[in-house]
């Protein structure tokens, strides 16, 4: 098992999710902030970095970052909600970076609740799209999502709408809410 190591990138995002822990604030790590952190992991031996955020392709050095990342050798994934991952030259820019796995938050096979949830009513397509972009770039997708009431029932329909689709597909995480976290006080349903 790999050792890894969280960067947050930026905290702001592209989205409004309903769920969302992680409140938006106008912090964005500098390229020179995140070498450090990368420096420091690769002091500490970890074998890679995971690039979070908010949303981190919304950091105008996420590409020197990944490039820094893998220039010290150690692998680079991305978790992101893939909206700007839609954009089929943002992909193979940030892969000619050296990244080498992307996470992508899905929450819903209906594109009317994953607007919903999101507060995006193309969230659903522009994540269709970035799977497959980060496919056709030769890199690892994984499925993240955040397991919550308007969900719980239908994760199987998920599971089989993107397998079918993406047969490449062989991993999901899924997270639970904590409800004492920000946004899901706000939205305790």
């Amino acid at each position: 098992m790999a050792n890894l190591g969280y960067i947050q990138v930026t905290r702001l995002c592209n989205q409004k999710c309903r769920f969302c822990s992680n409140p938006e604030r106008e912090a964005t790590l500098t390229l020179q902030e995140a070498q450090a952190q990368i420096d420091d992991f690769v002091e500490r031996g970890y074998d890679g970095v995971i690039l979070t955020g908010g949303e981190p392709t919304l950091n105008p050095a996420l590409g020197q970052i990944i490039s820094y990342a893998h220039s010290r050798g150690i692998q680079c994934r991305v978790i992101t909600n893939g909206q700007l991952m839609a954009n089929e030259a943002l992909v193979r820019e940030l892969v000619s970076q050296g990244l080498d796995h992307v996470h992508i938050s899905v929450h819903s096979s209906d594109p009317e609740m994953q607007a919903f949830l999101t507060g995006n009513k193309d969230s659903l397509a522009n994540i269709l799209r970035a799977i497959q972009n980060v496919h056709d770039a030769g890199i690892t997708v994984d499925i993240n999502t955040t397991i919550n009431h308007y969900n719980a029932g239908t994760l199987d329909t998920l599971v089989r709408f993107l397998v079918e689709r993406f047969p490449f597909l062989h991993h999901f995480v899924w997270n639970f809410l904590d409800p004492s976290m920000n946004r899901a006080t706000e939205n305790p349903d």
